[in-house]
């Protein structure tokens, strides 16, 4: 059965083949090389420097009190109180954000009398007078207790605080050893009209929205208007 002897044959081929290819496919362990082993390093040292700081001037608040007498049982100011009060408000450096406190002797409860309500009233005019508000404090100013024949007034501003510039510097490990920009900012401090600009900034006033949306116009239909050329020297 020439057919049948072809079948065997070729099953014959079939187990040979695979067995031939998995001989040669046998990995040679003598040639095998070995593997370098990757140790890890831990660094337990190193070199640190700390960045430049930043240097800035210091905004503070602070309270400065002017203690105001009256003549006993009166609630008109003298012009020498009067001149004292402004003496003080313009050696405090008064500002738009500062606060103006008008306090007094007060009864159990924190109550006023009639003749120290009368007394703050007198006072607060003579500060609106001179374009200043002022409030009651809800507490009572514990420099005065007790005061007789007296008013306080307490003005709470913030004050500028300027970099020491001449300090001296630090080792180079521990900090740099330069403070940069220390001179502006110490300038800056001194130039400042509201010490609390450099803390907080200001609100925007309105904006004009004609002359923002004409000037838009302008530059959409390309006739921006230039600016006109001045001559500083002949």
């Amino acid at each position: 059965m020439p057919g049948r002897r072809i079948h065997i044959r070729g099953a014959k081929l079939a187990l040979i083949l695979p067995a031939a290819l998995l001989a040669g496919c046998q990995i040679d362990q003598t040639e095998v090389k070995p593997v370098d082993v990757v140790i890890s390093h831990t660094f337990d040292s190193a070199n640190w420097q700390q960045n430049n700081a930043v240097i800035r001037a210091q905004v503070e608040p602070i309270a400065l009190v002017h203690v105001m007498n009256f003549a006993p049982g009166e609630t008109q100011l003298s012009d020498e109180e009067i001149g004292r009060l402004r003496d003080f408000l313009q050696q405090s450096g008064i500002h738009e954000k500062a606060r103006i406190e008008v306090d007094g002797p007060r009864e159990s409860g924190g109550y006023f009398d009639p003749l120290t309500k009368s007394r703050l009233e007198e006072i607060q005019a003579e500060l609106s007078g001179l374009g200043l508000r002022s409030q009651i404090p809800a507490r009572p100013v514990t420099l005065l207790t007790k005061p007789e024949d007296s008013i306080a007034v307490t003005v709470t501003r913030a004050m500028i605080i300027p970099p020491d510039c001449s300090a001296p510097q630090p080792a180079p490990a521990t900090r740099p050893n330069y403070t940069y920009s220390c001179a502006n900012a110490a300038n800056l401090g001194s130039m400042v009209s509201d010490p609390v600009d450099l803390a907080v900034g200001r609100s925007l006033s309105p904006a004009d929205a004609t002359a923002a949306v004409t000037s838009i116009d302008r530059y959409r239909k390309n006739t921006t208007i230039d600016p006109t050329a001045v001559k500083t020297a002949e």
